[in-house]
């Protein structure tokens, strides 16, 4: 990759970064300006300086048109930071659509999107500038006018900075071009170069083509203060002491500004103190595989050297290799783990606007943003997150006439939570609405052949039919939901994630959704199953209880197939080696085990021959190296060099019940 091509791809990463903070900073002003207090000041110059460093960024790597649209947003965030203009709804919204506008101008410039057209575009100009017009009251012009006066008042001659202009090495990384800082100082004056010091500079075969190793003596004169080159550098001023000082003759005042010295710099923010590095995610997974690997690797030496009796010092040896193998494969993991913080602001502004939308007064609350997840797995839930809070404010939560009438607030509450549990990742979306109709539901499944008249489901099953294809009780169709697509896909997602979701809900209190995932998709925490010799592994996740059944417990029912009783209930049974095409010694459940698992509420039953014990394996894909199978997720090689196949039960559960609607409700 050349240099230009790099400073583009970091900038684009960077400049993602900085909408996210821009979307969620605005929400977070308009909240607060609702609750009638005082502006936030420092969160406002954080919405400036985030706008700012994107239009910085965006002319140093030469995207113009982000640039100059970027710059109109600049102009308008400068008169609130000013108070010049009030922070309203109205006002919010149109910058949230000008930061969505800029979102996919970043996506065009990178060649990852279609760029809004000119009219589109054309609009929002004219809707940010109305509030730099026709927006501004007479007495804001009034003050700006007092700005004005007081600004030629300081400015009333020439001034003469001399600004010691030695940057951060790792500032071009970031997007910065010194030569546009020194083209934005030519706005205010005439700028002279005084000196350039290039002590700094190693031999050339030690140079990174990356770094910067040059600094500047510059000398700007015009009219202008020091307030101008705050605002010249404040895309770099946190990561470089810049310095300048105003040599004017005669000058009343001798100023050294630093805008904000090192010492000063927020921890995490001074980059020459950061021990981190921005890795390639492919490279990152390429590590992890071969840690894998050698994790595989080390568990044969280990089992070879217990079943050849191997001398102590061997043993010894091979245990202190298994403590680093563990250890290497925990790090090597932890790089992969994201806060799913980010992950729940977004929806943020879903929720925002889907309210606005429908009328709705809505409280979002978010916890456990801290809570670490594999990175794979955040991108993957992202989706099914997004539609599941959409349903929670458009089905969930009532209007607030309806929730007056109810007797509740009329702000619905919200709540998105995560937190670890016995080793996995919960995250549960909870609402206080009106909860799920279960005599609606059913009688919409009955109507539509899901489930007979005289069903036993209990409410709890009953719930988990809204995952059903085709199934919606909504009694108006919206661009949101009500055409039932969209939550068995939900289901599915998750899934295939090796996770699951269960329902919590009472009529006219609210729902919870409780999402259970793996922390990794990478490893696997599983029960080892033999079956006619081969050896089979079963998430965890998925295992309830195993038991050896009574044969009275056991019988065949009519189009439903073979039933076994455990404790008052009859669940199905699937025989994993009529399913997977193994021979197998034992044909009766009684003779064999019986491993309970649940699938979307409901619990079925696995025979297997025996269970071997629990194992933590790295998953391989077969897809990739053989071919898909139906029922397995993956592959792994035991200590031992054998391989063994890792059940997908969901899958499994589909492809045997895939026949009966009530199996898999």
């Amino acid at each position: 990759m050349d240099l230009d091509a790099e400073l583009k791809s970091i900038f684009f990463e960077e400049g993602r970064e900085h909408i996210a903070s821009l979307e969620e900073d605005l929400i977070q002003l308009e909240n607060e300006s609702g609750t009638g207090q005082a502006v936030n000041h420092e969160l406002v110059n954080r919405i400036f300086r985030s706008a700012h460093t994107i239009k910085g960024g965006a002319g140093s790597v030469g995207f113009g048109e982000l640039s100059g649209f970027t710059h109109t947003v600049e102009n308008v965030l400068d008169r609130v930071r000013e108070n010049q203009i009030s922070i309203t709804q109205e006002l919010v919204s149109v910058l949230l659509n000008a930061v969505d506008c800029m979102s996919r101008l970043l996506d065009a410039a990178m060649g990852e999107g279609t760029p809004p057209d000119s009219t589109e575009l054309a609009a929002l100009v004219a809707q940010l500038n109305s509030h730099l017009g026709d927006a501004v009251s007479a007495a804001s012009a009034l003050a700006d006018q007092a700005t004005e006066k007081v600004r030629r008042q300081k400015t009333d001659r020439d001034h003469t900075f001399a600004i010691d202009l030695k940057l951060h090495p790792q500032v071009m990384q970031n997007g910065t071009d010194p030569l546009m800082l020194l083209t934005e100082l030519k706005d205010h004056g005439q700028v002279t170069l005084k000196a350039v010091h290039t002590e700094n500079c190693p031999p050339l075969e030690q140079m990174d083509p990356y770094a910067l190793y040059l600094s500047w003596d510059v000398e700007v004169t015009g009219r202008l203060t020091g307030a101008d080159l705050d605002n010249v550098f404040i895309f770099v001023s946190d990561e470089s002491p810049l310095r300048y000082r105003d040599i004017t003759p005669e000058a009343p005042v001798v100023k050294k500004a630093v805008p904000r010295s090192a010492s000063e710099v927020a921890p995490g923010r001074d980059r020459s103190k950061l021990n981190s590095v921005r890795v390639d995610t492919d490279r990152l997974d390429r590590l992890v595989n071969l840690v894998g690997e050698l994790v595989i690797g080390q568990a044969r030496v280990t089992q070879t050297t217990q079943s050849t009796g191997a001398a102590p010092e061997v043993t010894a040896a091979v245990e202190a290799l298994e403590r680093i193998t563990r250890d290497l494969q925990d790090e090597a993991m932890g790089m992969r783990m994201l806060p799913i913080g980010p992950t729940f602001v977004q929806f943020q502004r879903v929720v925002r606007d889907l309210a606005m939308s429908q009328g709705k007064e809505v409280s979002l609350q978010i916890s456990g943003q801290e809570t670490e997840l594999d990175k794979s797995i955040i991108e993957k839930i992202s989706d099914p997150l997004k539609h599941m809070v959409r349903n929670a404010v458009d089905h969930g939560l009532e209007t607030p006439e309806e929730r007056r009438q109810a007797g509740k607030s009329e702000t619905g509450e919200l709540v998105l939570s995560a937190f670890h549990s016995e080793g996995n990742i919960v995250i549960e979306i909870s609402d206080d609405g009106k909860g799920l109709d279960a005599a609606a539901i059913a009688a919409k499944a009955v109507k539509e052949g899901l489930i007979p008249p005289d069903h036993t489901l209990s409410e709890t099953e009953i719930h988990q039919l809204i995952f059903h294809p085709g199934l919606s009780t909504a009694k108006q169709v919206t661009d949101v939901s009500g055409r039932g697509v969209g939550m068995d896909v939900v289901k599915r997602n998750i899934e295939e994630l090796r996770g699951r979701v269960q329902i919590q809900s009472t009529r006219g209190a609210g729902s919870t959704f409780r999402i259970t995932l793996p922390l990794t998709l990478a490893i696997i925490d599983g029960m080892a199953m033999s079956v006619g010799g081969e050896v089979f592994l079963v998430p965890l996740l998925s295992i309830v209880e195993s038991i050896r059944p009574q044969a009275r417990d056991v019988q065949t029912v009519a189009e439903r197939g073979e039933m076994v009783q455990v404790r008052g209930d009859v669940l199905p049974v699937i025989r994993l080696h009529e399913e997977l095409n193994v021979f197998s010694e034992y044909r009766r459940p009684e003779e064999a085990l019986l491993i309970v698992v649940e699938v979307a509420g409901r619990r079925y039953c696995l025979l297997v021959d025996d269970i071997l014990g629990q194992q933590q394996v790295v998953i391989k894909s077969i897809e990739q190296n053989y071919a898909k199978v139906v029922g397995v997720s993956g592959a792994t090689i035991l200590g031992d060099g054998r391989v063994a196949m890792i059940i997908d039960v969901p899958a499994l559960v589909r492809k045997v019940f895939e026949h009966q609607s009530v199996g898999m409700a």
